[in-house]
């Protein structure tokens, strides 16, 4: 057994070690005051993990503690700990003194996994308690999936927020400042805290939370921008195609899948007949590889490449769009029982569980909604199909999930780019009629902006194979209007007069 002393500092100590060695010992002092008040020696394993932190350990590991009685603290405020990151393959661990886990309970078990005791700590570095608690709790009532390897929106207020137990407190440390926030859970179970982001880079951080019963550590965090991919089937279609339906240049797309700041999270396709706050999202995010971005809206990510190629910064996508559906789909109840003319009755309703993305409000009340609060830089839009033969109620209905959208991403102004339909023969109606109204729209909504895809369409399929020039169609809006590259033109031709 090899040794291992750490140093006695307030701030972040690290050391490197072997991840062959099957077992090593830690010890780890504390001081304030100037004096040495508590010594931990762990004996790990290796195979599990525990708190959310890649650290090798066993189901049973032995735990050796030594308190020398220091003035009048007790055995639970001289505890000390921290969380530990494997940071790549030497394994390189870092300590932070802001909050810990501090040992392993010798081989208990309960139902939430590996026990494990927790210390949190004020900026000094005094522990305040000492709980024994399951690994699982916090991973089921965090939305790890939404912020664990997010790309977070740059230089904006940003809320993060999860579940707990009412009237608890939620200690929160943000890597990128180095600050514990503290949220109290409310009476419905959530807790929420806001924080200032930093300017766009490419270095990972991480976001510490802890309560008295859980710990979990976010890692891989990077800042950025962040975009919402939104519509139905011809923004949902990904790089497999539909049967008889290919993507144009689908594979060679692919082979240029290498960039490490894109990051994708894809909802997957559900509803609920209402919104509820027990609702969670479905999906996670993914780095960009050729098999995830497969998965993936095209037209969305051919988008977030070239934003990405030359704005060189790391690039969020986050898509939710669902084939078939209608825009009142995605408003929530309150919205269109102001804006009239759908019935929102849905308890009484036989929803077809297949054809079920028309209906009012349950795409919003499933695949947005969970997702709430959330910081984006804009909103990109491919949808109206399932609209196309009410022309008239979408000119006004547009407009208005236009402003809705950005109440839900509490930015009035927020950029929002959309796709004309393409010229497909619809058989109840002349579609011309629906991409006037689209037209309309443009000219009507503030900071708004269309592609145009009368050259792209194709008559007989409703699913045009060329969607890559869709994407960079969208991303000229954003390059042009956001980043600042006045070089590219971004709105399509036309109608002027006629002679």
């Amino acid at each position: 057994m090899r040794e291992l002393h750490l140093p006695r500092l307030r701030g972040a100590v690290g050391f490197i070690a072997d991840t062959s060695w099957r077992e090593h010992r830690i010890e780890v002092f504390h001081d304030f005051s100037g004096q040495l008040v508590g010594q931990n020696a762990f004996n790990i394993g290796c195979g599990k993990q525990f708190g959310g932190c890649a650290l090798p350990c066993s189901d049973t590991i032995d735990v050796v503690s030594h308190f020398p009685k220091v003035t009048r603290h007790s055995l639970s405020d001289n505890l000390f700990g921290a969380f530990f990151l494997v940071q790549n393959p030497n394994a390189v661990f870092f300590v932070q003194t802001q909050c810990f886990v501090v040992h392993i309970a010798p081989g208990h078990q309960n139902a939430g996994g590996l026990a494990h005791t927790l210390a949190l700590h004020d900026p000094t570095g005094i522990g305040r308690t000492h709980q024994t608690v399951g690994t699982r709790n916090l991973l089921e009532r965090i939305v790890c999936g939404l912020f664990a390897q997010m790309v977070d929106q740059q230089n904006a207020d940003v809320i993060f927020w999860g579940w707990g137990e009412p009237n608890k407190k939620v200690n929160i440390f943000f890597g990128w400042d180095n600050k514990m926030l503290e949220s109290k859970v409310n009476e419905k179970g959530r807790w929420e805290v806001k924080v200032k982001t930093p300017s766009a880079g490419y270095t990972p951080y991480t976001v510490s939370i802890c309560s008295a019963q859980d710990s979990i550590l976010l890692s891989d965090i990077l800042i950025g921008d962040v975009w919402f991919v939104g519509g139905q089937s011809n923004m949902q279609m990904n790089f497999h195609g539909n049967p008889d339906q290919p993507v144009q240049d689908a594979q060679k797309i692919l082979l240029r899948c290498k960039h490490k700041g894109i990051r994708l999270f894809r909802v997957n396709n559900g509803y609920a007949i209402s919104a509820s706050d027990t609702l969670t999202i479905d999906g996670k995010w993914t780095s960009e590889s050729p098999d995830n971005v497969k998965e993936f809206s095209v037209v969305g990510y051919i988008f977030g490449e070239k934003l990405h190629e030359l704005a060189d910064i790391p690039i969020g996508l986050v898509q939710s769009a669902h084939g078939g559906s209608s825009a009142e789909a995605w408003l929530d109840y309150e919205t269109l029982e102001r804006f009239g003319g759908f019935d929102l009755n849905l308890e009484r309703k036989k929803i077809d569980p297949i054809w079920y993305a028309f209906e009012p409000t349950v795409l919003y009340n499933k695949m947005l909604a969970p997702m709430l609060p959330l910081t984006v830089k804009g909103v990109i839009w491919y949808q109206g199909e399932s609209n196309v033969e009410r022309p008239e109620q979408y000119r006004m209905l547009f407009p208005e999930l236009v402003r809705t959208w950005r109440r839900y991403f509490a930015d009035d102004n927020l950029p929002f780019y959309y796709v004309q339909i393409a010229p497909y023969n619809h058989q109840k109606v002349n579609s011309a009629i629906f991409r006037e109204v689209q037209l309309d729209c443009m000219r009507t909504i503030p900071n708004v902006g269309m592609v145009v895809t009368l050259d792209v369409g194709e008559a007989d399929i409703i699913h045009p194979a060329r969607k890559e020039v869709v994407g960079e169609r969208l991303a000229y809006w954003a390059l042009n209007k956001v980043y600042g590259y006045s070089a590219f033109g971004c709105r399509g031709p036309e109608f002027r007069s006629m002679e």
